[in-house]
């Protein structure tokens, strides 16, 4: 399966690299993010923390206690695979359209991961999370400027050491391919926050 993989990479990885690139305002944002990420001086987790309407559709691992993925898994999942972050405690940049959730996220990565240092790509608002069919009837506007920062966060997550991902999120399944096409990381850097074991599992 990994030979299969590999060579599908190698077939859609120039297409990926030439199709891939942030206007150069978007870019400016994303690398100003990277810069304060890289002055840590620390391995970057990206924990993409996709709630609203998404929730809807994890079925069988939302997690119970949470109503959310579960990310704690991934967490876990993280430390056993690349232990070296026990070591050097991360900074952790937590993505998330839904505010709440992205609160709980960032206190299990403080247990779990002791992250030296939060950047959070949050809704500044306590009620905000994404739902499709309001988003659809927003102003034109609102719903540009929300294109832009959902790009932003799939450079962001595609850039960092470690991907802590909900692989049922579309942005999560480009991120898998830009991290091995544009930025060369190896497959096992990305783990899905069920703490899934393998990466043939975002080729599905």
């Amino acid at each position: 399966r990994h030979l299969l993989l590999d060579d599908m990479f190698q077939s859609v990885c120039p297409i990926i690299d030439d199709w891939w690139h942030l206007t150069s305002d978007l870019q400016q944002q994303a690398d100003a993010i990277k810069r304060e990420a890289q002055s840590t001086e620390r391995p970057v987790v990206a924990i993409h923390a996709r709630g609203g309407d998404k929730i809807r559709e994890l079925g069988k691992y939302i997690d119970p206690e949470t109503n959310k993925y579960p990310m704690e898994r991934g967490m876990r999942r993280l430390i056993a695979t690349h232990p070296s972050i026990q070591v050097s405690p991360p900074t952790c940049l937590i993505l998330s359209d839904d505010y709440q959730y992205a609160q709980t996220v960032k206190a299990m990565a403080q247990d779990i991961l002791k992250c030296q240092h939060f950047i959070m790509r949050v809704p500044n608002d306590p009620t905000a999370s994404y739902e499709i069919k309001v988003f659809r009837h927003m102003p034109e506007q609102i719903r540009c400027e929300a294109a832009k920062e959902y790009l932003i966060d799939i450079e962001l997550m595609s850039w960092a050491t470690y991907l802590i991902a909900n692989h049922r999120a579309n942005a999560d399944s480009i991120a898998a391919f830009l991290r091995k096409c544009r930025f060369y990381h190896d497959m096992s850097t990305i783990v899905p926050g069920t703490g899934a074991s393998t990466y043939t599992f975002w080729a599905g």
